[in-house]
This record gives structure tokens, sequence and C-alpha cells, in this order.
């Protein structure tokens, strides 16, 4: 098996990096963690309230697609926006501003940007809840639709996330013409630049976008900025992935999770649901279904995040060969300078879509000999 696809047993981070640069790394880190649990523990919480309000509202008389929109958007507001918002202004106000890096947003700004969150979320819930109820009602091939829907959904976000998600500008002709030796060394000659100016797209980064529509990369100013053997590295790291089709496997692999959600949803309602209640035709259900719907989706986290860490390894050996120099330097360098948990516990390293940076290294380091 490949070095770039094998499993990686945990390297420890002291061999690599110096102890003061890890303490730090951990006290940014360490809380960022601790906000991730207490946000799933609201979420669970939330999806416990929404499912005992749920019940009371149908049995009040709530019901049919008025129920299942009312519902649905209880659902997404309570087990998703709700906790988002409580951990996020903890971030904001006692962390780390999430959009800046010089002071947190004004409270007023702040509380817009929740309400405004609050109301897409609670949309696309009852969206989400009263499409899964009409397809139930009208034929047995629902989960046939939903799996259809959510694909198409899936491609335009797929589509639109890069281009529509930051704002970014032309770069100065000088310096795509330097981007695109780097790119047709990789093999993928005609892609399209763009520097990023999103103000919460800070560090040394870039993200590239293909398998529907143009190649397209975007680096952020610092990574511009950066030694040339680094910006050449990382550029070649995001080519690496547009040669190799990383997009489209990931895609196939998102539809196939998707696929795999809408069976376990099929099954419960067929086996559990409805000797229940009625099943997913009742709208007090549906706090319930996105439950098990959860309980997949997190099996299928865990093979998207292993996937794409092997992507990552690959993609920094193809970038070694792209700019004929090892990758040590470079990304010792990269970890130094971004925000990177250079210690992640075991659950983040489960989790995370890059391999760790000790991780990182030692591939590096065994690639150069």
């Amino acid at each position: 098996m490949s070095s770039s696809t094998r499993w990686a047993a945990p390297v420890s981070a002291n061999r690599w990096f110096d102890a003061e640069l890890l303490e730090r790394s951990r006290a940014f880190h360490g809380p960022l963690a601790r906000a991730a649990l207490w946000r799933s523990g609201f979420q669970a919480v939330g999806l416990a309230l929404a499912f005992g309000i749920a019940w009371w509202l149908t049995a009040a008389g709530l019901a049919g697609l008025a129920g299942a929109l009312a519902i649905g958007a209880l659902v997404s507001c309570l087990a998703s926006w709700l906790p988002c918002v409580m951990v996020d202004s903890w971030m904001e106000y006692r962390h780390q501003p999430r959009f800046t890096d010089a002071s947190s947003l004004p409270v007023g700004r702040f509380l817009v940007v929740a309400a405004v969150s609050g109301v897409g979320v609670g949309g696309l819930g009852a969206v989400v809840s009263g499409l899964v109820h009409l397809a139930v009602r009208a034929t047995t091939w629902w989960p046939l639709l939903v799996i259809v829907g959510g694909g198409g959904f899936m491609t335009v976000a797929a589509w639109s996330g890069l281009r529509l998600g930051y704002r970014s500008e032309p770069l100065e002709a000088e310096v795509e013409a330097e981007l695109a030796l780097v790119a047709s060394a990789g093999g993928v000659p005609g892609v399209i630049w763009g520097r990023m100016v999103s103000p919460d797209e800070p560090g040394i980064n870039a993200a590239s976008v293909g398998g529907i529509g143009p190649a397209q990369v975007l680096c952020t100013e610092a990574l511009l900025d950066a030694d040339h053997d680094l910006r050449d590295f990382v550029i070649a790291h995001e080519v690496s992935h547009l040669r190799r089709g990383h997009h489209r496997r990931a895609f196939a692999l998102s539809l196939a999770g998707l696929t795999a959600e809408v069976a376990s949803l099929w099954a419960a309602d067929r086996w559990v649901l409805q000797r229940l209640d009625g099943g997913l035709a009742n709208p007090r259900l549906w706090p319930l279904a996105v439950a098990i719907v959860a309980m997949t989706a997190a099996p299928v986290a865990l093979i998207e995040a292993w996937r794409s860490r092997s992507h990552e390894r690959q993609a920094d050996l193809d970038a070694s060969a792209t700019v004929g120099v090892p990758g040590i330097d470079a990304l010792r360098s990269l970890h130094e300078h971004d925000r990177s948990d250079l210690d992640p516990g075991l659950l983040a390293r489960l989790l995370a879509p890059h391999p760790s940076p000790a991780e990182r290294l030692m591939q590096a380091d065994r690639e150069s000999g």
C-alpha cells in the first residue's frame, strides 16, 4: 500500500516543533476542541427538546404539510442554529473573533448575523422537511426522489461553493504567469487564478475547485507574499488535487454517503417509525428521523475524513515532485505560520480532513530520504 493511502498512526509533535510553539497551539486549539464538544452536546439537547415540542404541537392539532414545515424549522433552529450561536458568541467575545484577528464584531452586527442565519437555517429545515413529507405521501419511491433532489443540491453547492463563497480579485499578470508555470509542471494548464479578499480567510492558504466547471485556485494575500518555495509548494499541492480528480472523488463519496443516510431513514421508517405513529408522514416523528440520519452520518463523516487525508498525503508527495524540492521545509514553515492544531487529540485526528502536521512532516522526511 502506498504511503499516500495507508493508515497513519499518531505521530508525536514534539519531534517536529519546539515546546513554546506547541504550547501556544494547545492554548489556542484546546478551547476550540471543548467548544466543539459543547456544540454537539447542545445539539443533542436541542433535538430532544424539539421532539417534545413537536409531540405537543401535533397533539394540539398541527398536522400535514403545515406541521412538517413548522417542525422542520423548529428542529433546525433548536438542534443546529441555536447551539451554533451559543458557541459562536463565546468564540467571538471570549476566545477568538471569527471574522478578524483584531477585534470582535460589534454586538449589534453579531446579532444581525445570528438572526439572518437563523432565518436561513430555519427556512432550509422547513423546506427539507416539507419536501420529504410530500415525497413520502406521494410515492413509495420517495427515497429515490430524496437522493436525486439531494444530489442536485450537492452538485449546485459543489459548483458554487468556491466561486460564490469567496470574494476574489484577479492576480497581477506577472504573478499569474509564475503560478501558471507551476500548474503546467503539475500537469494542469489553464487554471483560473484569483486572490481571496474574504475577511475570514487569513494566513497562508489556497483553495481549489474542479470536477464541475473550469479548474480554479484562489490564494490568500499571505500566500502570495510568502517565500516562493513555500508559495509554489502550496500551489502545486492544489494542482495535484485538480489533476488527480480529488474533487470528483470527494463528491462521489459524499453522494454515496447521502444514499446511505436516505437508505437508513427508509429502513427506519419501514420497520420502526410506521409501527410507532404512522411513519414519516406524521410530522411529530421528524425529530426522530433527523436523529436517525445523524447516527448514519457519523460513520459516513469518518470515512470521508479518512479518504480526504489520503488525498492530502498524495497531494503533498506530488507537490514535492513538482517543485523539485523536499516538502519538509515548506510544510514546517506553513504550520509554524498558520494556526494549525500542531498536536490534535484522537477525535480531532479522526475527523480532520488533513493529516496532522507531524504526520505530514514525517511523510516528507521519509520521502526526502
